[in-house]
């Protein structure tokens, strides 16, 4: 009797895709959550590293692509030794060797042609290591912006459901026509494209104010580095800039991104819709 019903709901209500990935969203939360935590802690310790080892950072990883690719050659003319001669993989493990070695020179060639752009990059990484040292609440930005976003999805989440459960209940296709479910009319369809459109343009425009904030404090820093102020406090300032003068700037360009979002979003709804049909 259970398998029955597991089967008759998995056929019927679960069949329906909208249902399929709210059902995706419950089951796999804790995942959801955790990924989302991950990424949290590896971007302010990525900061963390920013401001403390800047420069040796990119030194590190330019010094460690160019041990690699010898490396990597000298391990695939070391695994040709285990080869006859005659043998195809001989000659090219031997040739493979040679190509990683050329790329090799030609990494150290691109180093020593763009040598003053990598300095000015280490420059910037100082420059950037000496802001976060100035102002430590920027810290503070990405993780608040999660938390906003995270109670915007909850808030979405919560009336979409209430939207979706509008419609007239219909008579499932035989043999479980004695199931109902839900039709939407046009204006329902209507309401579900705008919820969909509302979720990416709010959560556009809060990633938006975020960054918009973090890129006006910098722009301050670098104008009152060298004022009595060492360029200190100026996260405050702006986050005032955002709501004060901007809040409509930053709103209007969400929209762009929203709308984008929004007909990427119905387009692979079709291409799925069709491909399920072929």
């Amino acid at each position: 009797t259970i398998d029955t019903f597991s089967k008759l709901f998995k056929d019927t209500v679960m069949s329906d895709k909208i249902t399929q990935y709210l059902a995706d969203i419950a089951t796999c939360w804790k995942v959801l959550a955790i990924c989302s935590g991950t990424a949290i802690v590896l971007g302010y310790l990525y900061l963390l590293l920013i401001r403390v080892i800047g420069a040796l950072i990119v030194w590190l990883s330019i010094i460690l692509i160019q041990v690699s690719l010898i490396g990597g050659g000298v391990y695939l003319y070391m695994q040709s030794g285990n080869y006859e001669k005659d043998d195809d993989y001989y000659d090219w493990l031997k040739y493979a060797a040679y190509v990683v070695w050329g790329v090799a020179a030609l990494y150290l060639l691109c180093i020593c042609c763009c040598w003053n752009a990598i300095r000015i990059g280490i420059a910037v990484y100082q420059t950037t290591a000496e802001y976060v040292s100035k102002n430590l609440r920027v810290f503070l930005l990405p993780l608040l912006t999660y938390i906003f976003a995270a109670i915007w999805l909850v808030v979405w989440l919560v009336s979409f459901v209430y939207v979706f459960s509008i419609g007239e209940p219909t008579a499932r296709a035989a043999p479980y026509q004695f199931i109902t479910e839900i039709k939407w009319d046009t204006n329902t369809r209507y309401v579900v494209v705008y919820q969909l459109f509302m979720l990416f343009w709010i959560n556009a425009f809060i990633m938006g104010m975020c960054q918009f904030m973090i890129a006006a404090s910098a722009c301050i820093w670098y104008f009152e580095v060298n004022s009595d102020t060492g360029g200190a406090g100026t996260v405050g300032r702006g986050i005032h800039w955002a709501f004060r003068y901007h809040m409509g700037s930053v709103a209007f360009g969400a929209a762009v991104i929203a709308i984008c979002q929004l007909i990427r979003a119905i387009f692979e709804y079709y291409r799925k819709k069709i491909q399920s049909m072929t």
